[in-house]
């Protein structure tokens, strides 16, 4: 495995991969688009006080921020490296976003924590709530790594994210990645690389001192 990290100042606790590129939080005010050598692209400021809950990748450009703290959706358009807010509707305002369930073309489903979905129109920016959803519940074929923090897929690469190390399955063979001495995993991103080579993207946080995080690539040699 090939691995590359930096030690990041600010205080990170977001991390998500769109395409082949790395965004993470700018503070709390926006932010900050990477490729994956950890040049940066961008920044993009959004507001002050800005705590992104959660995330939805929706394309290869387009990823859809969560922040019910501010009461916002914020749409992030990668490409472009500009953004549009939108207020968080009524009839979702007790609802945390889980995950895409499905999207195509200009329109995207989202679950819910609380087993709601809703679809979005993207060329209007409205949500209607679907009333009846026939949902199939993921059947897990690792039951081994149930107590896992976070799973992650990305084609036959599967990830499990615990806070003192990281389970790789690759082609069912398993892999081991433990966290730097002093550090806890955050998060855990699989990408494919345009060359169609495979990293394993994480964040770490130092335990002596939260504020000092650190983001890190490793290169998966299949």
């Amino acid at each position: 495995m090939i691995c590359r990290n930096c030690i990041l100042e600010n205080d990170t606790y977001f991390l998500q991969t769109v395409g082949n590129f790395i965004v993470i939080n700018d503070d709390y005010n926006g932010v900050i688009i990477m490729d994956s050598d950890f040049e940066r692209i961008d920044n993009i400021s959004i507001m002050e006080d800005l705590c992104i809950y959660n995330s939805v990748v929706i394309d290869e450009n387009l990823l859809l921020l969560f922040c019910p703290d501010n009461e916002k959706f914020v749409l992030v358009d990668i490409k472009k490296c500009n953004c549009k807010i939108y207020s968080i509707p009524s009839n979702m305002e007790d609802e945390i976003i889980e995950k895409k369930f499905w999207n195509e073309n200009e329109e995207l489903i989202l679950e819910t924590y609380s087993g709601n979905f809703y679809k979005l129109d993207l060329t209007k920016f409205e949500f209607s709530k679907i009333e009846k959803m026939i949902h199939v519940e993921e059947i897990s074929q690792n039951e081994k790594y149930d107590d896992c923090i976070k799973k992650t897929f990305c084609d036959d690469i599967k990830g499990f994210l615990y806070e003192q190390y990281i389970i790789l399955l690759i082609s069912g063979n398993e892999r081991r990645i433990d966290v730097k001495k002093g550090f806890y995993f955050l998060e855990l991103k699989i990408i494919k690389d345009s060359d169609g080579k495979y990293r394993v993207v994480t964040l770490s946080a130092n335990r002596a001192d939260q504020c000092e995080t650190m983001i890190e690539t490793i290169q998966i040699l299949k």
